[in-house]
């Protein structure tokens, strides 16, 4: 059974007890929170140490605001249709990842 835990709240501390709490994934959002990047390396840091996947609501932007959550070691991102990226986008932002440019190939789970 997967387990998706929802954290708006920015504190890395959050994840920490999540993971302990057995989730499988944890949603960070980056839209609707007051979250800095800081912050939101640490919460991705976190769901690392115990082995949580890390999903990252981004805003509507560029390329960069796309693929930071990834550079970060994120699992996935989410973005709205309404504000998700053109295609194009998607490309530029994937495929360095799936080629190997940024740390390690990351593709999101499928649900």
């Amino acid at each position: 059974m997967m387990r998706i835990v929802e954290g708006d709240l920015g504190d890395p501390r959050v994840v920490e007890l999540c993971g302990l709490s057995g989730a499988s994934a944890v949603w960070i959002c980056n839209e609707h929170v007051s979250n800095d990047w800081f912050n939101l390396e640490n919460q991705i840091r976190a769901a690392k140490l115990y082995d949580v996947d890390s999903i990252v609501r981004v805003e509507k932007g560029s390329y960069s605001d796309f693929v930071k959550p990834f550079e970060a070691d994120a699992t996935a991102i989410i973005a709205l249709s309404s504000r998700a990226p053109t295609k194009d986008c998607v490309r530029s932002t994937i495929q360095p990842v799936i080629n190997g440019a940024n740390a390690a190939p990351t593709l999101a789970p499928k649900f």
